[in-house]
């Protein structure tokens, strides 16, 4: 566990850098609004500690979950609540009246662009192959969603390195949380 806790300082200002670099911009591009983030880097145990509340809770969030193949080995759970999966599709629409269809097609698609732009940060800085997943949509309470990502990560001998990014709009406080998920070992070829 030790070897994960220096692990994870030196992950931080790593994941800091792809973040502010490209999937903000992005965030911002595809909000038309400047926006800001915060980053925090956890052990998976002290991350399930820290949304305790969370993971008690019914509350359901509409997420889009995606792992990568290749050189490294991410999960990525976008989790939005209700009112800010209204907001961002609206934004995106430019009215509020839409289909669940085109709720979700919007949802997957702003899911597609942060995607890609985290990918990118990384292949860019490491020159590491990244093949990402399709995209599942779902409307899950919180337990359930923590629950993929830690059995996508179960199998290694410490647990994953969890970065947890709150991407806001600026004007509106669109808020969308980014969960990447990092098998330890990778975390090693970052480092």
């Amino acid at each position: 566990m030790q070897s994960n806790v220096c692990l994870i300082d030196k992950i931080n200002p790593l994941f800091q850098r792809y973040i502010t670099e490209k999937t903000l911009p992005a965030f911002s591009k595809l909000m038309n609004e400047d926006s800001h983030h915060t980053l925090n880097t956890y052990s998976f145990t002290d991350w399930r500690e820290k949304n305790s509340d969370l993971m008690m809770s019914d509350m359901e969030f509409t997420s889009l979950y995606l792992n990568s193949k290749g050189d490294m080995r991410f999960g990525l759970l976008f989790l939005i609540d209700y009112k800010n999966s209204g907001n961002i599709v609206e934004k995106l629409v430019g009215s509020g009246d839409f289909s669940q269809d085109l709720k979700k097609s919007a949802l997957l698609e702003t899911g597609n662009i942060l995607t890609g732009s985290f990918f990118n940060a990384v292949s860019d800085k490491t020159d590491f192959t990244l093949m990402p997943s399709i995209p599942l949509y779902s409307v899950e309470p919180f337990a359930l969603l923590a629950e993929i990502l830690e059995m996508n990560f179960a199998d290694t001998a410490e647990e994953a390195i969890i970065n947890e990014i709150d991407l806001v709009g600026n004007d509106t406080d669109v808020l969308i949380k980014l969960i990447i998920a990092l098998d330890p070992d990778d975390g090693q070829k970052l480092s």
